[in-house]
């Protein structure tokens, strides 16, 4: 359209407009108007829509958080209240009303503006009242007159025991998502940092202490809105073990706490390492060690020697179990396993099952008086407790026994210093005093094993070599010469090396020797 007090038809019938320059330079600059106004309009609408995503999203964990905090509550809690809540904060975090206006969603359901749909909730959108009609004051239902029947079930209910500390915990999860949307604020866990940069190494107590770096995981965060659900699904089946006193697997933890949610095709898990890792999160946050969340493991270990245990009510005697021994349960804690009586010297963690074995089955443990455990590789928690409860509770010296490689070094420095990832649970697992035995870099010198027996280090073996060499619990100088003595040999021995000499050398010759000299690394 055209609008001039004076327009430049081209002839008397006004069909055309002359070709002006100024007429072509105004109608110009008209379309570029146009196109920064509908591009303006089309960005609007794009950021409106992703919000809508988002607050779809968080509505969706939202109804999974409020059910796991009402399991978690016991029931105790005001579920519609906390969802309200919560989906207000997921409202005005997501441009509240103002995305509803760009979108049209505005004043009823989505598309049926100024309208209302009739569901068994109740309404949807805005209903008219009638004349006359009185309004709805919108406060809860009367209660109803007890009976005896509900009385001598909330009279049952409150016989129930009293929560533990632990379950206490884990309530606090849900503690955090009320008292947030109380505050309307975003829920959010605060979680130490479960790496080498956040440890420090109390060298006055020899082990591994957590340092004080957090990360926050929050409910209003789309990278993060999952992972805080399913801690909160995590925790609730935590609870629920605590108040049965059931101990479970981590398998059954996934599939305890897996299920597609409502209205979606979503599953809360979809693998297994999702809702491992949030256990060592719990672990770490509520400092409760997961024996003391009642998971267990696949028992990984064995004991053969002068201890008798008791388990679940049974006798165990571990020297007359056969050379097959007694297989090491996950949970070894005071309220699972006792330990009766232990007449032993020193404890020798072996590293390998293959030496394990052969020291059972040569009567080791019975000709120097010591208990004889493996983990067979890394060994397990349960095997690092039980050989620190030997070491606190009877006074026994614990002796490690590896292969000469970086990995064998670490498997050592867990056990004496603690985990990285698990560092808070140094305080129960680390056992500062512990020795190493073997199978040092000299010791092929010194035992005249061939280096046709060793094994050339890899490129893996060397880096993780010079990533020990820099702990600063490898730092004594005895520590510091025998890494490096390995790194100039470019070799590693395995234990199962010493056979080349004899096929019970290591029970019957190097293990004698290096007690009677003392010869070991702290």
């Amino acid at each position: 359209h055209m609008a001039s007090v004076w327009v430049p038809f081209t002839s008397e019938s006004k069909e055309a407009i002359a070709d002006y320059d100024e007429i072509r330079k105004e109608i110009r600059l008209a379309l570029q108007e146009c196109g920064r106004r509908l591009g303006v309009f089309l960005r609007k609408r794009e950021r409106a829509k992703g919000e809508f995503r988002r607050r779809n999203i968080f509505e969706l964990y939202i109804e999974e958080v409020v059910e796991a905090c009402a399991r978690l509550k016991g029931g105790k809690l005001a579920k519609e209240k906390l969802k309200n809540q919560l989906q207000k904060i997921a409202l005005k975090r997501t441009g509240g009303a103002k995305t509803d206006e760009i979108l049209g969603h505005e004043s009823g359901p989505e598309g049926l503006p100024h309208s209302i749909i009739v569901t068994p909730e109740g309404t949807e959108g805005e209903a008219p009242v009638p004349p006359g009609a009185e309004p709805s004051n919108g406060g809860p239902p009367e209660e109803p007159t007890p009976t005896k029947e509900t009385t001598k079930a909330a009279k049952a209910q409150a016989k129930t025991k009293a929560p533990g500390p632990v379950e206490k915990k884990l309530v606090g999860v849900a503690d955090v998502v009320l008292v947030a949307a109380e505050k309307s604020k975003d829920p959010t866990l605060s979680i130490p940092v479960r790496s080498l940069a956040n440890v420090n190494f109390n060298e006055k107590r020899g082990i591994i202490e957590m340092g004080r770096r957090k990360q926050e995981r929050t409910l209003f965060n789309v990278g993060m809105a999952k992972k805080f659900m399913q801690t909160v699904l995590v925790a609730d089946a935590l609870a629920e073990l605590q108040r049965a006193n059931l101990t479970t697997s981590l398998r059954e933890i996934y599939y305890r706490t897996k299920h597609t949610m409502k209205d979606s095709h979503e599953n809360t898990f979809d693998a297994q390492n999702e809702s491992d890792p949030l256990i060592e999160d719990l672990e770490v946050t509520l400092t409760a060690l997961r024996e003391e969340l009642h998971v267990r493991a696949e028992n990984a270990g064995s004991i053969v020697g002068p201890v008798v245990l008791t388990d679940d009510g049974d006798r165990v005697d571990c020297a007359r179990l056969g050379k097959g021994g007694y297989s090491v349960p996950s949970i070894v804690e005071p309220e699972f396993i006792q330990i009766r009586r232990c007449t032993a010297d020193f404890v020798l963690l072996v590293e390998k099952g293959t030496q394990w074995n052969r020291l059972s089955e040569d009567k080791f443990w019975r000709r120097y008086n010591c208990v004889l455990l493996t983990g067979n590789g890394q060994p397990p928690r349960g095997v690092r407790r039980l050989a620190r409860r030997l070491h606190e509770e009877h006074g026994l010296p614990v002796y490690v026994l590896v292969d000469n490689d970086p990995w064998g070094y670490y498997i050592y420095s867990v056990v004496k210093q603690g985990s990285i990832n698990l560092a808070f649970e140094s305080e129960r697992m680390a056992i500062p005093k512990a020795k190493f035995i073997g199978l040092s870099s000299a010791d092929p010198d010194t035992y005249g094993l061939p280096r046709n027996v060793g094994i050339k280090l890899n490129d893996k073996d060397v880096s993780r070599a010079k990533e020990l060499i820099n702990y600063r619990w490898f730092q004594k100088k005895p520590w510091q010469e025998e890494i490096k003595r390995m790194l100039a040999t470019g070799l590693k021995y395995e234990l199962d090396a010493l056979a080349n000499k004899d096929f019970r050398y290591l029970s019957k010759t190097y293990l004698p020797k290096k007690l009677k000299e003392r010869d070991w690394l702290d």
